[in-house]
């Protein structure tokens, strides 16, 4: 009868744990596909995994960052600010082939608009759901090295996070371009545990 009771309680518990799961997963899809319609995210492919080609990748993100500020300064919608990147997509390459060549190499390099999908990232101490995102990208030779990831727009790309956490007025701005009624991951716990009050009822 103990041995029963064990193991209904273990089959009640793994049931209770992949639901609890199915409802999380739900919830975090529903909150990153609006997030999603309110951001453009950078990325920049390395050459390899080289030291120098890493290198290199910082250094062109470094350039692109700060030549896109420029661009991208009081631009007040996802469409505003992809039209200007759009825009600018030959001058931003052309910035981005000057550190390239200044650095001795002889890589190609290209630019797109994309949609393309992102894991969990951590930006100081925001954090983004994994899904799908608009993303400039910016492919260096054979792009086969790690990435570099930021926010274009909210422009987080912009702001120092060395610290580890995003500035009051940055983290204001990110909230009020997502919505109000659009749960902010300001917190990068709130993650994985923002629903873990739906254990409650049976914790009592």
């Amino acid at each position: 009868m103990n041995v029963l009771k064990v193991l209904r309680t273990a089959v009640l518990a793994v049931l209770l744990f992949l639901t609890i799961h199915i409802i999380f997963s739900e919830r975090v899809t529903v909150e990153q596909e609006e997030i999603a319609k309110e951001l453009i995210r950078f990325h920049v492919r390395a050459n390899s995994d080289s030291k120098a080609d890493q290198q290199l990748k910082l250094e062109v993100k470094n350039t692109v960052v700060n030549y896109m500020e420029q661009i991208l300064e009081g631009s007040q919608s996802v469409e505003e600010s992809k039209k200007r990147i759009e825009e600018n997509m030959d001058a931003i390459l052309w910035e981005a082939m000057n550190t390239i060549h200044a650095r001795g190499y002889d890589y190609d390099v290209y630019g797109y608009m994309v949609k393309e999908y992102f894991p969990l990232r951590v930006y100081g101490d925001i954090a983004l759901p994994p899904g799908e995102y608009t993303a400039f990208r910016i492919d260096i030779g054979e792009a086969r090295g790690k990435n570099w990831w930021c926010v274009l727009y909210p422009p987080l790309c912009f702001v120092d996070i060395t610290h580890g956490v995003v500035p009051k007025e940055s983290k204001e701005e990110f909230q009020n371009i997502i919505g109000e009624e659009t749960p902010a991951l300001t917190d990068t716990c709130s993650l994985e545990f923002k629903y873990l009050t739906f254990l409650n009822k049976y914790l009592e």
